[in-house]
């Protein structure tokens, strides 16, 4: 789904902000609906199809609130993000309460705001990816009991879960199935630390996102760290049946009723604990739902591993490659460093407008590589103390198409694809090599461009002599909308890089 397919939904009785979020996302690629009040948005939206709602809280006649409200009655799955200058914790609370995605406090920042409609976006396919999913289930849907053909409903739920490649999702998948398969209503996926050795919720439905948050179970202690440990399955007839009581947080995660958790383990390394709690009232966990979430633990605990080994793996050709852009580098004394100092500017502006760990992480990687298809340039281009002709020209803008051609075959990070290739793309549509211009431009591309322009500009070249940060920046500023992103320009320009090396 791409943004130019998503229309989005900003509802704000202020018409200056309406402008502003409107000409943001728009610039983003988004399409962009807007309403005054509360009760223009529910015409709205009984008239046109919505992927996504803003709103304002304090607005007159028809609340934020009781919109939120009325939007979750009719449509559970539409994601609403809440935004108010009137912050209070009890609103905060009550609006995630009333099913709101996330919560924004005014005044803003534009870049916060349009990286939270990313994330809402990105768990809206993964809903309907899962949905889907569940879809392909058919009959699993109905009681256990009443099913036909177990063997049957055992190898379908094994081919959908194997079938598909990233680790995520084969997670979300596991625990939308076996609340399919069991009828309970929270099911979450821990997975182990290996430092601190705690079992960390890293995946879950239904449960209080407060304490999957805090929650941590410690490998070997208490009733489930013990249990786990000894790779057997942990039920409410298991407690019983050996006179065991759990402690605070246990309760906390399994409840009073019935649960059950599977310890997710591989050639007896575990891994982490498949939990399904808060099954029907009166029911029991049948040795079938046992036999049957067993295999999904097993199938989980397969993906898990596939994926650590394909991360050392990966980690290994990184390392490599790596090596081989410092070694390009440090043969031309114009370029030695270039891609560590674009890795340190670009890693401290992320944690400057707060992106993820994992954006962070993507990002350190695609620096590190972003002028890896440099290594097919003849050398004599690269140090060339005088202007490119036009054939040299032709070959050095070739570079990201090359970096592509070395790194798609290995199977590397495909997340940092889109930035090794676009991340001299402009603004305006005039960078190459696709031409694409503002909201077709992946967003960590815009953030390397950045980065990669401001070294460029302070480095001393044969041809020229090196920028002050000040006249770096400032030309930043004067290309502001035209080579570069503005909104993700200006906050590099506040982020001020000179004072990171």
């Amino acid at each position: 789904m791409n943004p130019q397919e998503l229309k989005i939904l900003v509802v704000d009785d202020d018409p200056g902000l309406l402008e502003t979020l409107t000409d943001a996302l728009e610039l983003e690629g988004y399409g962009v609906t807007t309403a005054r009040a509360g009760e223009e948005a529910l015409q709205i939206l009984d008239e046109e199809e919505v992927d996504l709602v803003i709103t304002d809280i304090k607005m007159p006649g028809l609340s934020g609130m009781e919109l939120l409200k009325v939007i979750k009655e009719k449509n559970q799955s539409l994601p609403v993000i809440v935004m108010t200058g009137f912050a209070s914790l009890e609103t905060a609370i009550e609006a995630i309460k009333q099913g709101a995605y996330d919560y924004i406090t005014k005044p803003f920042e534009i870049e916060k705001l349009l990286h939270t409609v990313s994330k809402a976006v990105t768990q809206k396919k993964l809903e309907e990816k899962n949905k889907q999913l569940l879809e392909d289930l058919g009959d699993l849907n109905k009681k256990l009991e009443e099913k036909i053909g177990q063997i049957f409903a055992l190898g379908e739920v094994s081919n959908i879960v194997t079938r598909i490649q990233d680790l995520d999702t084969i997670l979300q998948a596991i625990i939308y199935i076996s609340l399919e398969i069991t009828g309970a209503s929270k099911s979450a996926i821990l997975l182990l630390d290996g430092m601190s050795k705690e079992f960390v919720v890293e995946y879950y439905k239904g449960f209080d996102s407060k304490l999957m948050a805090a929650l941590r179970i410690k490998l070997g202690r208490g009733v489930i760290g013990a249990g786990v440990q000894k790779m057997k399955p942990i039920s409410r007839k298991v407690l019983e049946e050996n006179n065991l009581v759990l402690g605070k947080d246990e309760v906390e995660l399994v409840g009073e009723g019935e649960f059950l958790i599977m310890p997710i383990s591989y050639l007896n390394n575990i891994f982490g604990l498949l939990v399904v709690a808060d099954f029907p009232e009166g029911k029991r966990v049948s040795d079938a739902e046992i036999n049957i979430l067993n295999i999904l633990s097993r199938q989980a605990s397969i993906a898990i591993n596939n994926h650590y080994l394909y991360q050392k793996l990966q980690n290994k050709y990184l390392t490599t490659l790596e090596v081989l852009v410092s070694a390009l580098e440090a043969k031309c004394k114009n370029t030695k460093g270039h891609s560590y100092r674009v890795g340190i500017y670009a890693r401290k502006f992320a944690e400057f407008i707060k992106l993820s760990s994992d954006e962070i992480s993507i990002l350190e990687k695609a620096c590190a590589l972003h002028d890896i298809g440099k290594i097919v340039i003849p050398d004599y281009i690269l140090s060339k103390p005088s202007k490119l002709s036009d054939g040299e020209m032709e070959q050095m803008r070739a570079h990201p198409l090359k970096g592509v051609e070395i790194l798609v075959p290995l199977g590397i990070m495909k997340e940092i694809i889109p930035v090794v290739r676009n991340h001299h793309e402009r603004f305006d549509g005039k960078g190459y090599p696709d031409c694409l211009k503002n909201g077709e431009i992946p967003f960590l591309a815009k953030l390397v461009t950045l980065a990669d322009a401001f070294d460029a500009m302070t480095s001393l070249r044969s041809y020229r002599k090196a920028l002050t940060s000040q006249e770096a920046l400032a030309e930043i500023e004067a290309n502001l909308g035209v080579q570069f992103d503005p909104h993700l320009g200006a906050q590099f320009i506040k982020f001020n890089p000179q004072i990171v090396l």
